[in-house]
């Protein structure tokens, strides 16, 4: 039987609720395994609203109790160590926030790497999707990397290798589980990230860099073949040394496929790699869906553990990332990390 979906105002912003079970009073009706579905393979989440809570600042998906040492506002029941300073380069330090359970239960937290966006040239370790499971038993560790504003590739995979090593030196003094670590991000971040999970890691390494899983908001899968950087008749040699990729690489993409390869998770996935969640919106515009959809076949053809989460009508980023029936996916896959 069909079922009539009714949209709600609650504070002028858009909830989605089943009428054929008005469940009000609970998450299921707010939010319901109605709203997911299957197409193709593929896992589509329809009609994606959010309540009036996830407009907290800083665009975290909980309540609010407190705030760093830098005035940003935190999720209820999470800590949050800023600035930790994890390595320098020739082109300066690098930090990382660690954000934590303000009440802990002894056991080990597991741990969310996250590695921003930004097209590779910008963004900030303060924005970080993932904060709210810090409240749920994660630690969350949003780090710096060196940009291609002051670095060439493979800088980025260098830093945030690197880091991953510091946080298991560390972990008896953060309390972290040394043997659960994950790599997420967001757009150039999830690329990263997917990078850290599918490349060899560096020889002779003192601490692995190795994780068990990614979470991939709408990453580049493979450089090559996004369309700023495909050459075609609209556009010069010039247009194509100006992309994001090409800056990172130093170079036009095209004429360093080596270096395109590198950090390219399509192409470097094999059967070792880790399990993957990959959330992707059917409307982005800067790294098509296809991206995602491309990897998610070949990590299924090499026997690989992946997931890819469809929002329909969604775009390259925003609010519809932090949703409750998304915030319910990623908490899924990560149970069957842990």
């Amino acid at each position: 039987m069909n079922r009539v979906l009714l949209v709600l105002l609650l504070g002028g912003v858009g909830v989605l609720t089943d009428a054929a079970s008005a469940q009000m009073g609970s998450g299921a009706g707010l939010f319901g395994p109605n709203v997911l579905s299957r197409m193709g393979g593929n896992e589509t989440l329809s009609g994606v609203f959010l309540p009036p809570f996830l407009a907290a600042a800083e665009g975290q998906g909980t309540p609010l109790s407190s705030r760093t040492a830098t005035g940003r506002a935190l999720p209820l029941n999470v800590v949050c160590q800023e600035s930790i300073r994890y390595v320098t380069r020739d082109t300066g330090p690098l930090s990382l926030d660690l954000y934590l359970p303000e009440k802990r239960m002894g056991q080990r937290l597991p741990v969310i790497v996250w590695f921003h966006g930004g097209g590779w040239r910008s963004g900030s370790r303060k924005s970080c999707r993932l904060i709210w499971l810090a409240a749920e038993g994660f630690a969350v560790a949003s780090i710096d990397y060196r940009l291609s504003t002051v670095a060439r590739w493979p800088a980025p995979l260098e830093d945030a290798q690197e880091a991953i090593r510091v946080l298991r030196l560390r972990a008896s003094e953060w309390g972290l589980d040394p043997q659960c670590v994950i790599a997420a991000g967001e757009s150039s971040g999830a690329n990263l990230a997917g990078v850290v999970g599918m490349a060899p890691r560096p020889a002779n390494e003192p601490v692995s860099s190795r994780v068990s899983a990614v979470i991939d908001f709408y990453g580049t899968s493979e450089v090559a073949s996004l369309p700023v950087n495909v050459p075609g008749p609209d556009r010069s040699d010039a247009d194509l040394a100006a992309t994001n990729g090409a800056k990172l690489l130093g170079g036009i993409v095209r004429d360093l496929p080596h270096l395109a390869r590198e950090m390219s998770p399509l192409l470097l996935a094999t059967s070792e790699s880790p399990p993957f969640l990959i959330v992707h919106g059917d409307r982005d515009q800067d790294v098509p869906l296809d991206q995602s959809q491309r990897l998610h076949a070949r990590l299924q053809e090499l026997g690989v553990s992946s997931r890819l989460i469809v929002l329909p009508g969604v775009g390259h980023g925003g609010r519809a990332f932090l949703a409750p029936e998304v915030q319910a996916t990623v908490r899924e896959f990560l149970l069957t990390i842990r």
